[in-house]
């Protein structure tokens, strides 16, 4: 008896240089090759870079900031002790209240080094116990302290903030000028948050380039 010819379908599976003859050529097919990233992919690759590039940028122009205004007011600070030293030991005339001014912009300075120091690793590091560490487990180590130092960070910015609003409620002021404390409280709660998130950047993405100059 014989059989009723059928219709042939293609097979699922049908090779795609018979699909698509000019694979390969002048029109490459949707389907790219293993380890090829589709162009949505590539396009995002470049984003991301460049959204990275962007958040190192602007943490390094404001850790370079806030040490470039750390200096003045070092410096500043520095030219009103010799000038109040100067004019007590000569003329017996001396700026009312110097150790305050320098007390209060001290601390400020301070906390502004803050990110600097520790965008290019300044900080101190004692390593006698991991010197002969792999350097893959001494670069594991540098990211758990930079978390650990971030944590610290946010912490002191939380705990200024509240001793701010204390003192801005009670107007606490110091006792030879009448300075205002919560001025130097605010001046250090920006630094102390950004060295927070430096710390946490490096903990978590990397290093900038800054500390290998």
């Amino acid at each position: 008896m014989p059989v009723p010819a059928r219709h042939s379908r293609p097979c699922p599976f049908t090779p795609l240089a018979q699909v698509w003859p000019d694979a390969g050529r002048d029109n490459p097919p949707f389907v790219e090759s293993v380890g090829t990233a589709s162009p949505a992919l590539s396009r995002q690759a470049p984003l991301r870079t460049l959204l990275r590039g962007d958040r190192l940028k602007l943490l390094s122009a404001l850790a370079r900031f806030c040490a470039i205004l750390a200096g003045l007011l070092m410096t500043a600070i520095t030219l009103v002790t010799c000038a109040s030293l100067l004019g007590r030991n000569t003329i017996g005339v001396t700026l009312q209240g110097d150790y305050e001014l320098t007390a209060v912009t001290a601390g400020a300075a301070v906390a502004l080094f803050l990110p600097w120091a520790q965008l290019r690793r300044g900080n101190i590091i004692v390593d006698f116990f991991t010197s002969k560490v792999p350097e893959s487990i001494n670069a594991l180590l540098d990211r758990f302290g930079s978390l650990m130092l971030g944590l610290i960070m946010f912490l002191l910015a939380w705990r200024t903030t509240v001793g701010a609003i204390n003192s801005y409620q009670s107007q606490t002021t110091t006792m030879m000028l009448g300075f205002p404390e919560w001025i130097a409280y605010v001046a250090m709660i920006p630094p102390l948050f950004l060295t927070g998130l430096i710390a946490f950047y490096q903990a978590f993405i990397g290093d900038f380039q800054e500390q290998d100059q």
